[in-house]
């Protein structure tokens, strides 16, 4: 059987990859423009959040498989709003526990759908917005390929959820607000960011240890009575043996 290649899967392999040539050409390597990184950034972060919210909008999801998804994206933001600059924030284990039950692509959903949403309260909407949307979308993105069997997976990536938001979204800050691309700068950048990045990460390996099973437990249920099975009733009719004609 020939294996269908998925579009959303090549897209964000492409968008990694060249985003690591830009970062690695910007720090380490000859270096391009800043016009032209900016442009490659909003590129790469527009390109796979758009392949996903296609590949969610031509699916089977139903409304209430919407509606659900748009409680846990309510409840995301006002968590980001009620957190706001203390450090540790519930965003990520929401987001990993709604990938990691729901799906991959729910959980692309409900992180970018988040960022979208909590920046018309929190930070404001602008360019960073997009880059805040994959980055986030990511993470649920990934919790969506952990097993069931392997719970405890769920911890360490906690942790490093807070990192890769925070890696990420310190490349927008040193494209945006710095005044020159240097190693010096990205470095100072991150330095500066790193306490806030480790508290995300502590925070949310918190929120998994208290609540991680209640909520994952919860969602189940809940999926399970959004999933609707039509089974069709026996008809003996239709399954008689034919043994050929009468003699």
């Amino acid at each position: 059987m020939k294996k269908i290649v998925n579009p959303s899967n090549t897209i964000m392999s492409v968008c990694i990859i060249v985003l690591s040539y830009i970062i690695w050409s910007a720090i380490w390597g000859p270096g391009m423009g800043r016009e032209v990184m900016i442009a490659s950034a909003m590129v790469l972060s527009v390109a796979p959040t758009a392949s996903i919210w296609l590949r969610f909008e031509n699916s089977s999801s139903g409304t209430r498989m919407i509606s659900l998804l748009a409680i846990l994206v309510a409840l995301n933001v006002c968590a980001r709003q009620v957190m706001h600059g203390f450090g540790p924030t519930p965003i990520f284990f929401f987001t990993i526990i709604t990938g990691h039950v729901l799906g991959p692509v729910p959980g692309f959903m409900h992180g970018s759908m988040t960022m979208l949403v909590s920046n018309f309260f929190v930070g404001g909407q602008g360019p960073w917005t997009p880059i805040q949307m994959a980055a986030l979308g990511t993470v649920g993105w990934v919790s969506g390929h952990i097993s069931c069997k392997n719970k405890w997976m769920l911890y360490p990536w906690g942790l490093l959820s807070g990192l890769l938001f925070g890696m990420i979204t310190d490349i927008s800050t040193w494209l945006f607000f710095t005044p020159a691309q240097t190693p010096g700068t990205y470095l100072a950048v991150a330095a500066r960011g790193m306490p806030f990045n480790m508290a995300y990460g502590a925070g949310t390996v918190a929120f998994l240890t208290v609540m991680g099973s209640a909520m994952s437990n919860a969602l189940k249920r809940f999926s399970k009575r959004l999933t609707v099975r039509i089974i069709r009733a026996y008809n003996p009719q239709r399954h008689t043996v034919n043994d050929g004609p009468a003699k």
